[in-house]
């Protein structure tokens, strides 16, 4: 059994009581179809194209199921809607949702008063008794995960379920006003829909739940990362890497969080100018950073936020497309003929695109065939150019939190891609400081304790 895949006990009950037939499947079936609706609302699963559904591989589904296993146990069981459309041409999967039936039990589940704590089990039905090591020992594609293995950080990470559960209450009244047609925004939910608040209103009961088993001890949830092709951890599961911000802080309040300041800019602006090429306006850009963002926004009518999304999409290869299907116009729509003409913007555009066949010209590690980036992670020279430079960002991104984990393996809870989250206050400024003499690189890291609104924290909800 892997020692990632494990399910809740208690939900496998709740679909043997309420599921007619489950009980009589194979133990490892029952426990596959538990995880699947468990994950069914995990960020990674979305469909790209069709809305509300989930993704899942046909490897993964024959796997755990066999050829044709899935669809017979669903014929069965009447568990997921399925959308066969699929194309292996455009790499677009079938979609999978769950039906009503499986959705009412699953909400039911999580909204249960939770009595004691429960097992996590694997699919040999095996109680799963300590947690698994922080990094999976194999990488994304089944390699051994080397570059992680000697660090040693806690794989369980305690959280602040009171403020989970007064978050929760705040929400719930949110979606009531919202139903009733009476919500106008709060500072906190203000351009959300109903849809993100029942997203929201589902992770925190997950991450409430995952709280309290045996395995991790009451109060910690689980995090177990794998290894991405460029060297990044990714967290599996339900975790606090890819939940909102605002789950993100009630469970983390209280903690410290350290982020990278404008990490693949000022990375891309570091290797450019190690390969002799200078760049004024990603310099201005990081000079200042929120001016920059505040002004394109303003000026092309859009929000903060996607003006930010579209900095980083142009940084890993979005082009200035009038698709609608692609990045940015699927992002902002019509405004995108505006942005691509922004001076500011433009000026980006230009110094990313001369700058990436720079840096890859460049690039030290180059063999007959390959690249290969500060984490030791290869990418075939064929691939195109946006992929390679994103390779070549993300390990130089990965080797910066490995050196960060080196000097405060303790103290890190949570790791993201360009920052992470501590116990206690530490010393950034030994950090930037042991990046420069590893790396070359000056990397500044902001500072920021999490909290959750004090609006939320003294609200009678």
């Amino acid at each position: 059994m892997a020692r990632d895949d494990y399910v809740l006990e208690a939900l496998i009950k709740a679909l043997q009581r309420k599921v007619s037939g489950f009980k009589k499947e194979p133990q490892e079936i029952q426990h596959h179809l538990a995880n699947l609706i468990w994950d069914s609302n995990l960020k990674r699963r979305r469909h790209k194209v069709y809305d509300g559904y989930m993704a899942i591989s046909f490897q993964e589904l024959y796997s755990k199921f066999g050829r044709t296993g899935f669809k017979e146990v669903n014929e069965r069981l009447g568990l997921f809607e399925v959308v066969e459309q699929w194309s292996k041409k455009e790499k677009r999967t079938k979609g999978y949702k769950l039906t009503g039936k499986a959705q009412t039990i699953k909400s039911q589940f999580l909204n249960a008063n939770i009595r004691r704590l429960d097992d996590l089990v694997g699919s040999n039905g095996v109680p799963l008794n300590t947690p698994p090591k922080a990094v999976a020992s194999k990488d994304m594609d089944g390699i051994t995960a080397s570059k992680w293995k000697h660090i040693k950080f806690r794989s369980s990470i305690k959280v602040d379920e009171e403020a989970l559960i007064r978050l929760r209450k705040h929400l719930r009244a949110v979606k009531r006003d919202m139903v009733a047609g009476h919500w106008a925004g709060d500072l906190f939910f203000k351009e959300e829909t109903q849809g993100h608040v029942d997203y929201c209103l589902e992770v925190i009961s997950q991450v409430v739940k995952m709280a309290n088993t045996k395995t991790a001890g009451k109060g910690y949830v689980i995090h177990r990362y794998v290894e991405s092709k460029a060297g990044r951890l990714y967290a599996k599961k339900i975790n606090l890497q890819t939940t909102p911000t605002a789950v993100k802080q009630a469970a983390l309040h209280g903690l410290w969080e350290y982020d990278f300041e404008n990490c693949h800019y000022a990375i891309f602006q570091q290797l450019a100018a190690q390969a002799g090429m200078g760049c004024p306006n990603i310099e201005e850009y990081l000079a200042r950073k929120k001016e920059v963002r505040e002004q394109i926004a303003r000026e092309v009518q859009i929000t903060e936020k996607e003006a930010k999304f579209a900095l980083i999409a142009i940084m890993y290869g979005a082009r200035a497309s009038h698709r609608k299907t692609d990045a940015i116009p699927e992002a902002i729509g019509d405004r995108a003929k505006v942005l691509y003409t922004h001076p500011l913007f433009a000026g980006l555009m230009k110094e990313i695109k001369a700058g990436r066949k720079e840096i890859i010209k460049n690039w030290p590690n180059t063999g007959r065939t390959t690249y290969m980036n500060a984490m030791g992670k290869r990418i075939g020279k064929k691939e195109k150019a946006e992929e390679i430079l994103a390779h070549l960002i993300q390990g130089e991104e990965a080797r910066m939190l490995h050196i960060a984990l080196d000097l405060y393996p303790e103290q890190i809870q949570l790791l993201q891609h360009d920052g992470f989250a501590t116990s206690e206050r530490i010393d950034r400024r030994k950090i930037s400081n042991e990046i420069k003499e590893q790396t070359g690189f000056d990397m500044a890291l902001s500072e920021e304790q999490i909290h959750l609104s004090e609006q939320l924290i003294f609200s009678k909800v």
